[in-house]
């Protein structure tokens, strides 16, 4: 059997990795081979049906073997869909327990399923991910403190927007930790606010003289949805495709050939602009709002705009190559930045 399971480095957030070491058995010398097997059984909590996933890995006597569970538990939480909110809501989490066990033949009998050693307790997990910089500068494991990365304050809104913003834990949430519900996130309407108005610990200014925002919704680097807005420039563009063929007419003097064309759906693409933000600000745009990490890779949509009242499904994206910020430039910087709807038939957002 496996002498030991130890979950040796990670966190709860599933889009980074997360190492379980397992110690194999010495067998001696006279088997042909020997390996480990690792089952991650894992579930959602809004489901609560457990899913076998079996990894190994091939040993010597008494090597202990590590395994990255992330992909099982990513697997897992691909189940849940996120969408635009209006209302409070609280997040799923996972739950899942490890066991393991040695295979290996001697003499030509293959000994299966040697007595399986568990973990020992459930285990549970959040949806999310750390940045590459926070791992590295972590001791190995990391605890989860907030659920937005977004600065204490600078944020700017109109009156007619909603805020959707996450509930900060009561203490910090480490990978040995127990959970009974995932994160929260709640909604605030700015209707009839001005001025600084305080949002979850945060402070957002409310300027009742922006008329020509768009809001978005959007999945964060921590699991859950939350809300930016930013500035609406006056260019709107469409793309796609249009291919030309040629009708053949039946053979005659004045028959001749005409030309045929197929044509794609146009799909529009706002151009937008966050306005003038502090250094810190741009770093939590580019770093949060248009990155992306393994987490979120695996979600079918992940943002959203809302246009005349409706949310739909889009992906903001910068120029390949971008100039973040300027260290010879101390003022403010803004960031300029295109947003591709993922359906056609809406072309003026003001309609």
């Amino acid at each position: 059997m496996a002498q030991s399971i130890s979950i040796d480095s990670g966190s709860l957030l599933i889009g980074s990795p997360i190492e379980v070491s397992v110690q194999a058995e010495s067998v001696g010398s006279k088997a042909t081979f020997h390996r480990v097997k690792l089952i991650v059984s894992a579930a959602l909590s809004t489901d609560g049906q457990y899913e076998d996933f079996e990894l190994s890995s091939p040993v010597t006597d008494g090597e202990t073997v590590t395994f990255d569970i992330s992909d099982t538990l990513r697997t897992v939480a691909g189940k849940f869909s996120f969408s635009p909110i209006s209302a409070e809501t609280t997040y799923p989490y996972l739950a899942y327990t490890l066991k393991a066990w040695d295979e290996y033949m001697i003499d030509g009998i293959l000994y299966e399923k040697v007595a399986e050693r568990n973990y020992g307790s459930t285990m549970y997990a959040l949806m999310g991910a750390f940045t590459d910089a926070e791992r590295y500068l972590s001791s190995g494991t990391k605890q989860v403190n907030a659920f937005t990365r977004k600065p204490s304050k600078g944020e700017v809104c109109s009156e007619n927007e909603s805020v959707v913003y996450p509930t900060a834990p009561d203490t910090p949430i480490y990978i040995s930790s127990s959970i009974s519900n995932g994160p929260t996130v709640k909604v605030l309407s700015l209707s009839g606010k001005n001025g600084a108005v305080s949002v979850g610990g945060r402070e957002i200014y409310v300027d009742p003289n922006a008329k020509n925002r768009f809001e978005f919704q959007f999945v964060n680097g921590l699991g859950v949805i939350e809300s930016i807005s930013a500035e609406a420039l006056e260019s709107v563009e469409t793309s796609g495709t249009s291919e030309l063929g040629v009708i053949t007419a039946p053979a005659s003097f004045a028959g001749v050939n005409r030309l045929s064309v197929q044509k794609s759906g146009r799909r529009p693409k706002y151009k937008l602009s966050t306005g003038a933000i502090t250094k810190e600000w741009a770093e939590w745009w580019h770093n949060e709002f248009f990155c992306s990490d393994k987490f979120r890779n695996t979600l079918a949509e992940s943002c959203w705009i809302k246009i005349n009242g409706a949310w739909f499904p889009c992906v903001p994206v910068l120029d390949d190559d971008f100039e973040l910020y300027n260290r010879t430039d101390n003022g403010m910087v803004k960031i300029d930045f295109t947003v591709h709807l993922a359906i056609d038939g809406l072309v003026n957002p003001r309609l």
